[in-house]
């Protein structure tokens, strides 16, 4: 290597250690794990977070309550997703906002067992969620009132139950008899030989699913973060929707949704 390019190599190293220190850590938590993720996976591992001066670490919840939690106590200043289940807990929560939403309409497919085969079957039967009061609760709720039941009328049982893929197996075991699981979740089941009662992509059901959330005081404080987290966030979309990204987006998702399931 002549003196030149040394040089080169040199400054760059020390460029991006300068740019690595001069970086703002950043907490983000999400409380799901399935595709519409993939911006906050994007955003990390193509480095879109590094070039706005951000060192990003993603926090896994358990259920939107768990996060309104951290966020009332400061440990994560910013939740992505869960927007349904952050909206209902904004009646008591005031100091809550919603920056962004990237979904306007259900997301969440409601998938039974092969022997029901119609909505009014879930009469007297367990439906899994991922938990009372977060999103996916939210969800189920919307569905049942776009099927015309009722919780209490139609002796139906909402289970906490877990993530997607803990859902999905509790369906397919039988512990559950219905689930309301992402539509990239329940595309496995149908060719399982599962019914989906509930499809998302028929249905034009208001909801808000991936939402960026904050509380007013971090906004008040940290308004040049939030605003370079977005746009970090809007190029990982335009990458997700680029034609040429196609193969590398799925493989990035694949990888994201098998190594982060609990």
């Amino acid at each position: 290597m002549n003196l030149s390019k040394l040089v080169l190599v040199l400054a760059l190293g020390l460029f991006n250690s300068a740019a690595a220190l001069g970086a703002t850590k950043l907490t983000i938590g999400h409380s799901t794990i399935n595709p519409r993720i993939s911006p906050l996976w994007i955003a990390q591992e193509k480095g879109f977070f590094q070039k706005y001066g951000i060192d990003a670490t993603l926090v896994f919840v358990r259920n939107t309550p768990l996060m309104i939690a951290a966020m009332k106590a400061g440990t994560i200043p910013i939740a992505y997703g869960g927007g349904s289940g952050i909206l209902g807990a904004s009646v008591t929560e005031s100091d809550l906002r919603v920056l962004a939403t990237f979904s306007g309409k259900m997301t969440n497919n409601v998938v039974a067992r092969p022997g029901i085969k119609t909505p009014k079957e879930l009469r007297g039967k367990i439906l899994g969620i991922q938990g009372v009061g977060g999103t996916n609760w939210l969800a189920a709720l919307l569905w049942l009132e776009h099927f015309g039941l009722d919780l209490r009328r139609d002796n139906i049982i909402l289970q906490g139950t877990g993530e997607q893929v803990v859902r999905s197996q509790a369906l397919e075991s039988g512990k559950v008899d219905a689930a309301v699981i992402d539509m990239a979740f329940s595309k496995k089941l149908e060719q399982r030989g599962f019914n989906v009662l509930g499809d998302s992509q028929k249905t034009d059901i208001p909801f808000t699913g991936v939402d960026i959330v904050t509380t007013r005081g971090f906004i008040n404080e940290q308004s040049p973060l939030i605003e370079n987290m977005l746009k970090a966030l809007l190029e990982s979309l335009a990458y997700l929707i680029a034609p040429r990204n196609q193969s590398a987006a799925v493989e990035l998702i694949m990888k994201n949704c098998g190594s982060k399931t609990p």
